[in-house]
Formats: structure tokens, sequence, C-alpha cells
């Protein structure tokens, strides 16, 4: 797969925006606190209407009397290859002197470190659902995204091909469904919240009980 060949510059290269569903699920697994690996991001002016129609949760809180909008992303540290970029914070980073390039330059590996609960945007990348939401199509960053001199930010190590994912069609699509949902619930969920804002203090017992109820039926 395509994926096995790559290192890891989508995860340098965009924020990773996480839902709650998100949050919980690696709080759980990883038995870590929010505040280890939650990036809070401002959103600027200038990003409000692109992250508006990309569907994004933004948050208001009353710490800053609500005059901003934030999005919720995972945590990113100085790469430990590239110490002149970012990456996330969960990218394993390594360089193997035994594997070279044939330029005669160390190859760089990097793997996901959570990939098991890792969040749903990056489980389904570069794979999306068109505009009716009903037929999932693969997207070639290869090709599509625009081009950054900078090895660290490369995206693919080549094109992307319907047969590189083919083989796990029946689990994308699965796995797109309930991004699509979960994305939808949290943009909700901050309808909800900017309704009657609190302070970031209160945001994660309010995502709490609102995910560990959502299933729940009353039976009186």
């Amino acid at each position: 797969m395509i994926c096995s060949e790559c290192n890891g510059g989508c995860c340098r290269r965009f924020p990773i925006d996480i839902s709650g569903y998100d949050m919980i699920k690696i709080s759980k697994a990883l038995m870590i606190d929010y505040s280890y690996f939650v990036d809070t991001r401002v959103v600027k002016e200038a990003e409000l209407e692109k992250i508006k129609n990309n569907n994004i949760a933004m948050f208001k809180f009353t710490d800053d009397s609500c005059e901003s909008y934030y999005r919720f992303c995972l945590k990113k540290i100085k790469s430990k290859v590239f110490p002149d970029i970012v990456s996330c914070m969960f990218l394993q980073e390594w360089n193997d002197n035994l594997l070279k390039q044939p330029d005669g330059e160390n190859e760089i590996i990097a793997r996901c470190g959570i990939y098991e609960c890792r969040p749903l945007t990056c489980a389904n990348f570069p794979v999306k659902f068109d505009l009716s939401g009903n037929f999932p199509h693969i997207t070639n960053p290869y090709t599509d995204a625009p081009k950054i001199d900078h090895p660290g930010l490369d995206l693919c190590p080549r094109d992307v091909k319907n047969e590189d994912f083919r083989p796990f069609a029946d689990s994308i699509v699965k796995s797109l469904t309930l991004y699509n949902y979960e994305e939808k619930f949290f943009k909700d969920l901050a309808d909800f919240w900017n309704t009657e804002p609190k302070s970031y203090s209160e945001f994660y017992k309010f995502i709490e009980k609102i995910y560990n109820n959502r299933l729940s039926s009353d039976k009186s």
C-alpha cells in the first residue's frame, strides 16, 4: 500500500483537526489527560469562511470574552529530523543509516505512534465523500496539493491510484461514514455550546457528558 512508503508529510504539513469522539478515544486508549495532546488554535479572521465551508467545528470560550473562535487539533512539536518545522506530537521519526536513497541521502522513516486510535481524519486521508455525501473517492495529494520546497512536507511518494485502496474498500466506506457522522455531530455540538459559551475548563466535562450519554435510552 502506498501509505507504507510515506514519510509523514501530512502529519507535519496540516493542522490535524479532532472531534470530541477522537479526544475521548485517544484519552482512554493512552490513559492520558486531554491537555497533554489537545491544542486549541485560534481561528484567524481570514480563515473563518474556509473553515466554515469545511465543516470544522469552532468553539467560543468565556475566558477571552468570546471574542475568538477556536478549533481543536492534535498538538505539534518540533520535528526530530526536520528541526525547522513541526510535526504531530505522535509522529515517530528517525533516520535509518542503513537505508540509502539513490542520491546517497539517508532515508527518513516516519510512522504514526497511535495508529490504532488515530483521529478519523487521519484514518481516512486521502479518501473523502463527494459533495452528495454518497460516493467515496480518492484525492491525489501527489498532484493536487500545492508544492512546497521542503522534504519534510512532501505528501505522497507517487501518484495515488484506486488500486492502492481497493482491497480496503469496505472498511474505508465504514470509516468515512463514521467520520462524516462525527464531524457533523461535533459541529452541531459547537453550535449548541456557542449559544451559551462557558470557560475552557468546563469544556471537557461537557463533552464527556454528551458523548457518554448520547446512546443511552430513557426507560422511565
